[in-house]
């Protein structure tokens, strides 16, 4: 479980969130992928100051994150690790975004360096992630992540 709320801190990357996540009237793709970038640099810096409201709002209620080595965590595992602080992140950096959109969801991929602790354990690095967004209730949500550790 600890992999996989670390896998869970790298992708959650100011701004309003409510802003970032209303879908009021039709966008086209482009307008959308800005969207859903904006949302994850929102949720990282979210992370990295501990703002578990940004952070709750920002994921459905049925989020999962599959981390590296393949354990499931959900949302309320992820926000209650992040806020009690058993998961640090002081840095994360999101570079090679890529968004594709397919109507009402999204499909993000990119890459992150991590420093942080989690249970007091050095958990910094490079990751790839492909996170899964959905509009709920007229709104971009994250639905799902899954996160990998890159060695290279």
């Amino acid at each position: 479980m600890k992999i996989a709320l670390i896998a869970a801190l790298v992708v959650l990357s100011g701004s309003s969130i409510t802003a970032l996540l209303a879908a009021d009237e039709p966008a086209g793709k482009e307008q959308v992928s800005a969207q859903i970038e904006k949302l994850e640099r929102t949720l990282a810096k979210a992370v990295t100051k501990q703002d578990t409201s940004t952070i709750d709002t920002a994921l459905a209620d049925d989020y999962t994150i599959t981390g590296p080595s393949g354990h499931l965590v959900s949302k309320d595992d992820y926000v209650s690790a992040v806020k009690d602080g058993t998961l640090k992140v002081t840095s994360l950096e999101l570079s090679d975004l890529n968004v594709r959109v397919y109507g009402d969801s999204a499909v993000l991929t990119g890459r992150m360096a991590v420093n942080g602790e989690m249970d007091g354990q050095d958990i910094g690095g490079d990751y790839a992630f492909t996170n899964t967004f959905a509009k709920v209730d007229g709104k971009w949500k994250e639905v799902a992540s899954q996160v990998t550790h890159c060695k290279d």
